[in-house]
């Protein structure tokens, strides 16, 4: 993300502390991190598809994805040094800029630029103070993959962060919320893996009800039946149920 291409594992943390979709994470305005409320305001996205980009401003994905995410400890550092960065490439982007328009001089052809005034502006910025191109954060995704063994993407990292809010003992409402989900029952259905609920204990507390009521009921019956006895002067043979055994 910076030009020396430091911080690109900050961007895979911040992916799987907050949740956000890539295309958020992309868009994302420095000035909507709030480390003081440990808060994140998820509000623009940038989607890419064909080469093109498009920008939507305060619409989200849908009006669900407009939210405040939770940002927690472990996410602290990662928003700090990427805005470090962020900040260290508006203070070289003069000197940059000269740069450019040297060489834009010397070869006739101005440079593509992003308007300065949308430099360095977002918190997870490319080299050139614009937006951060997935494609090009992908190739060495790539490269991290095969070195440690973990083939996650963007997609799943964000599985990651909805997988710790439930091991965090979070309920459907708080990862719906996080994930930006329409409602509880797309979150129930995405990770009906997590929610899936565990009757073991359950089977166990009403096994042990059952059996006691039916020794109960055992007790009672042979009380009843040696009393008939006792008055009747006998006993009474019970023939086998064949069915049964």
């Amino acid at each position: 993300m910076a030009p020396n291409g430091e911080g690109r594992g900050d961007l895979v943390r911040l992916l799987a502390y907050s949740g956000m979709r890539w295309e958020e994470q992309a868009a994302l305005p420095a000035a909507l991190v709030a480390p003081s409320k440990r808060t994140i305001w998820v509000r623009d996205t940038a989607t890419e598809s064909g080469g093109r980009r498009n920008h939507r401003h305060s619409e989200g994905k849908t009006l669900a994805a407009l939210r405040h995410l939770i940002l927690v400890d472990q996410a602290l550092p990662v928003v700090r040094r990427m805005n470090a960065i962020r900040k260290r490439g508006a203070e070289l982007e003069p000197e940059r800029e000269a740069r450019r328009q040297a060489r834009a001089a010397r070869t006739g052809r101005p440079p593509k630029r992003v308007p300065a005034v949308q430099r360095w502006t977002l918190l997870m910025c490319g080299e050139g103070g614009g937006f951060q191109s997935y494609g090009h954060w992908r190739k060495h995704l790539y490269v991290a993959q095969a070195k440690c063994g973990v083939e996650y993407d963007a997609h799943d990292l964000r599985h990651v962060c909805a997988s710790v809010l439930y091991a965090a003992g979070e309920g459907p409402s708080v990862i719906t919320s996080q994930m930006g989900h329409e409602d509880e029952r797309t979150t129930r259905r995405i990770y009906r893996h997590l929610f899936a609920v565990d009757h073991t204990e359950v089977a166990r507390r009403v096994s042990a009800k059952i059996a006691a009521i039916t020794e109960a009921e055992r007790a009672a019956a042979e009380d009843a039946a040696a009393a008939e006895d006792g008055g009747a002067g006998g006993t009474v043979a019970v023939e086998p149920d064949d069915d049964w055994l």
